[in-house]
């Protein structure tokens, strides 16, 4: 008998748990809602008590941390009394909500974040209490702001990899975001698209120099929409040009060296340009002077000039460069200069190379119609060449052998075709002779090189005249020599003759 009341008094709890169901939906039957971001908006809950004999004596209904309740807009069409605690709404009363009947409950909430929400909804009773969700989406109708470019951080780049870098903000979430290429004319050329705040492309595909336009466009997933500006890019992977050049390489000690350099750009019409005008001559030594052309979209050339400062006294011996005036001056680098370098040179115009490590330099200094007067300096030395003619030249100390071959490659009007290359070639014993017009080796002269006719090529230009005046004298005293000899063997003869 003990065990048969435990079973009927456990049925009995079960079939109150059962029984103690509460319907909960909307006023009109559903479970959901949907409101616009940060717009008020009227919400009725509907509370159905099926329990046969139990009253609902509380509903409570929490709201989420981003919605807002409007003060003094709640109501029932039952007895209760409201307090709100926070984010919960709570309604109590014996017999707020009599077996089974329906009552409904009314407030007004504002959402200010978009997104899904729930609306916990809870009625209690003396059998204990039950718990249902209404829905709440919240619409985005904000549409995404901030849409900037990151990268290009300026109007210009130097690369042939475009690269674009978008960033996006949104008080929701953000779908997609599609970049756009334009070229010149306006025509779409690439493009790309991803999720997320930013986005990052890189558009390739031999991109030429020139203008590009770049536009984003940003979707949210509420589908508002919003464009960036559009970005105007102009693409600039060429180098400026250059040209530099000073009013002599060797100047005096505190003498005026004056140097002038400009450049010019295809995109850029007013390219920096950074040189010294008058560079310091107050030490002596060997200098460089620099002058540099960069753009706007950064690309750079630099351009050099050497120059010597001397002490005053070394200018007295090179008449056919120092005296020269010169219109232009172009430096042919060493790479150059190795392999050989062409250009078309109009006269008073030339060449500055390197031949270890010093300075020098091939100019044009006559052009007519069929031969070209050229001049090569340090040590001033000039030749005459007709077309397809060339003439090899030692211009550093070592006499042994040429570093330099200048060739006349054409004449066209006022301008030369010249052709310098650096050699290192032996130069004949015969060479030598008659390498700079007289035939003895460099430093000083001896009465035994003249005699002897050595051949080897003086390079001091000032011993010149001396050597004129001693081959003189030789000659003179070979013929007083001569003379003499002649003139006793005349009068033996005649005395001969005449019977002597």
């Amino acid at each position: 008998m003990k065990k048969s009341g435990l079973i009927v008094l456990f049925l009995v709890i079960c079939i109150n748990l059962v029984i103690a169901n509460h319907v909960i939906t909307t006023s009109t039957g559903t479970t959901s809602y949907t409101a616009d971001e940060d717009i008020t908006k009227f919400y009725n809950i509907s509370v159905e008590n099926t329990d046969s004999d139990v009253n609902i004596s509380q509903v409570n209904i929490t709201i989420p941390s981003s919605f807002s309740f409007l003060a003094s807009s709640n109501g029932n069409d039952a007895s209760g009394t409201f307090s709100n605690d926070g984010n919960v709404l709570d309604w109590v009363a014996d017999n707020l909500v009599v077996n089974q009947t329906t009552n409904y409950f009314w407030f007004n909430l504002t959402g200010t974040t978009p997104g899904v929400y729930n609306l916990s909804v809870q009625t209690l009773n003396v059998s204990g209490s039950f718990i249902t969700n209404i829905s709440v989406v919240i619409n985005d109708t904000t549409v995404p702001s901030g849409v900037e470019f990151v990268t290009p951080a300026d109007k210009n780049s130097s690369v042939q990899d475009m690269v674009l870098n978008v960033s996006v903000a949104d008080n929701g979430e953000i779908d997609t975001i599609t970049l756009k290429l334009y070229n010149s004319t306006h025509d779409e050329i690439n493009s790309s698209t991803g999720t997320g705040d930013s986005l990052y492309a890189n558009f390739t595909g031999n991109l030429t120099d020139g203008a590009y336009y770049a536009n984003a466009t940003v979707n949210d997933s509420f589908g508002n929409s919003n464009s960036s500006v559009t970005m105007n890019i102009t693409l600039d992977d060429t180098d400026p040009s250059i040209s530099f050049s000073c009013s002599s390489s060797s100047v005096d000690r505190n003498d005026d060296l004056t140097c002038e350099c400009s450049g010019t750009d295809a995109i850029d019409g007013n390219p920096d340009i950074d040189y010294d005008s008058s560079p310091d001559t107050s030490e002596l030594g060997d200098f460089t002077t620099t002058c540099t052309v960069t753009d706007d979209a950064g690309n750079s050339v630099s351009a050099s000039e050497d120059y010597n400062v001397g002490s005053g006294s070394s200018s007295s011996g090179s008449s056919s460069s120092s005296s020269h005036s010169w219109d232009a001056t172009f430096f042919v680098n060493a790479d150059q200069f190795l392999e050989g370098f062409s250009k078309e040179l109009e006269e008073n115009e030339r060449f500055k190379i390197k031949v270890d490590g010093v300075m020098h330099f091939v100019g044009i200094i006559e052009i007519d119609d069929e031969e070209v007067t050229i001049n090569v300096s340090s040590d001033p030395q000039q030749a005459v060449l007709k077309v397809g003619e060339n003439k090899k030249f030692d211009v550093d100390d070592n006499s042994d052998n040429y570093d330099l071959l200048v060739i006349l490659m054409g004449i066209n009007d006022s301008e030369a075709n010249i052709t310098v290359k650096s050699i290192n070639e032996k130069i004949p014993e015969s060479d030598k002779k008659g390498q700079n017009g007289i035939g003895f080796k460099n430093g000083n002269v001896s009465l035994e090189d003249i005699v002897d006719g050595a051949g080897d090529t003086i390079q001091n230009q000032g011993k010149r005249i001396w050597v004129y005046v001693l081959v003189g004298i030789v000659v003179l005293i070979v013929l007083g020599v001569g003379g003499k000899i002649g003139y006793e063997k005349y009068k033996k003869k005649r005395y001969y003759h005449r019977g002597y």
